[in-house]
């Protein structure tokens, strides 16, 4: 199947809340109501629930009980109920197909997000919702690859059992990858250019025409992600630290390796979420 036909396959192609489609149009837009917003969240239950449940969740560490969107909007901030509602929004809207682990797959997306939006705090100008919003579907198009492909993906995950690395496996046997595949989806979903580009260059940030910080942050939290899955000491993650990469991020890189156990963690906030999705 063609990289266009992947997109017109209807029963592949995901197709989110038309609550979260507005939140997306939000991060352009400086003139958000809040209010209408929250109410507009509100009217989804299974959605609120959700956003509910991480924001009282320990891991967000809360002053009070988060009782409702509104509460949400005062105590969490409006980007970052935001990051909350698309999460829970987009993984819900996925079908995971069976050739996928449904867990292991948000779970690493998940926490690549957050390890890329915590490297965001230590870099000029760069914003962490946005940040975490990228990491969180860097690798979305894997989806649709396994939906649309099936028998292509299950090649592919031979090659990759055999050591095959997963950009130039797929390059190879479709065409594409599923790097295209999540710009392209973020493009179709109206996601912020900022984004877009994180997405379309995450693979070799170094390599684009204009440099994206999201893109280099993405990429150095999926080295920490595998560094951190392989249980790499804290001596070989520093050794082998994309600086080159985090200097062009203007990060403060020795406060980050000073740091790297924190910045590192692989423990997600968005428990709820990952087991809530088919």
């Amino acid at each position: 199947m063609s990289f266009a036909n992947l997109f017109t396959n209807a029963s592949a192609l995901p197709n989110i809340p038309k609550v979260v489609q507005e939140l997306i149009e939000t991060f352009d837009n400086p003139n958000v109501d809040f209010d209408e917003v929250s109410n507009k969240i509100s009217m989804d239950p299974v959605l609120s629930a959700k956003v509910l449940r991480m924001a009282n969740s320990a891991h967000f560490g809360m002053p009070r009980t988060v009782k409702n969107i509104s509460d949400g909007v005062v105590l969490l901030g409006f980007p970052a109920l935001r990051t909350m509602v698309l999460a829970s929004g987009i993984a819900g809207s996925m079908t995971i197909p069976e050739s996928l682990d449904r867990k292991a797959f948000w779970h690493r997306n998940f926490t690549v997000a957050e390890i890329t939006k915590r490297l965001a705090k230590y870099c000029k100008d760069v914003d962490g919702e946005s940040a975490f919003t990228a990491g969180m579907i860097h690798a979305i198009g894997e989806l649709l690859i396994h939906a649309g492909e099936p028998e292509k993906a299950k090649q592919i995950k031979e090659v990759l059992n055999s050591g095959g690395k997963l950009k130039a496996t797929e390059d190879s046997v479709l065409g594409y990858n599923y790097s295209d595949v999540s710009t392209e989806l973020a493009k179709r979903w109206k996601f912020p250019e900022t984004v877009v580009e994180g997405l379309r260059h995450q693979c070799a940030p170094e390599k684009a025409e204009q440099f994206s910080e999201i893109a280099a942050l993405i990429r150095i939290s999926k080295y920490i992600y595998e560094a951190m899955l392989n249980e790499v000491d804290e001596t070989q993650i520093k050794r082998d630290f994309p600086i080159a990469l985090a200097v062009q991020c203007q990060m403060d890189t020795e406060t980050v390796l000073q740091n790297i156990a924190e910045v590192s963690s692989l423990e997600t906030g968005f428990a709820s979420i990952i087991d809530g999705v088919d």
